[in-house]
């Protein structure tokens, strides 16, 4: 399973074995083709407009009628990450603003 976050960055997640439950960060590694560009020093317009702007492309129309008088949330998982325009680097996901293995943690629902 590939998970892409912004991106930017892949986790690659693999089974401990066979039949375990649980997944692991296998690596972390930098992809050279960002979802967007900003320019050097990104301002907080530039991110806001970025990412909290609706889906702009085409989707096809899928009745969901199990949805109905359902409740779906999420959480995004981190809090800043390079090229945020915060230089904090990577905050929230590791210890020491490292995201590699042995340095994150990745809570997966459902557990």
């Amino acid at each position: 399973m590939a998970v892409h976050h912004m991106g930017t960055y892949m986790i690659r997640l693999v089974a401990s074995s066979m039949f375990a439950a649980a997944l692991v960060a296998e690596s972390a590694v930098a992809q050279t083709t960002p979802a967007f560009k900003m320019s050097g020093a990104a301002t907080r317009e530039e991110i806001l407009d970025h990412t909290l702007s609706a889906y702009r492309g085409r989707s096809a129309r899928r009745e969901n009628p199990q949805l109905l008088g359902s409740v779906t949330c999420g959480y995004q998982g981190w809090f800043t990450c390079p090229g945020d325009g915060s230089d904090r680097g990577w905050h929230h996901w590791g210890k020491g603003g490292d995201f590699m293995p042995g340095a994150c943690t990745i809570d997966l629902w459902p557990d």
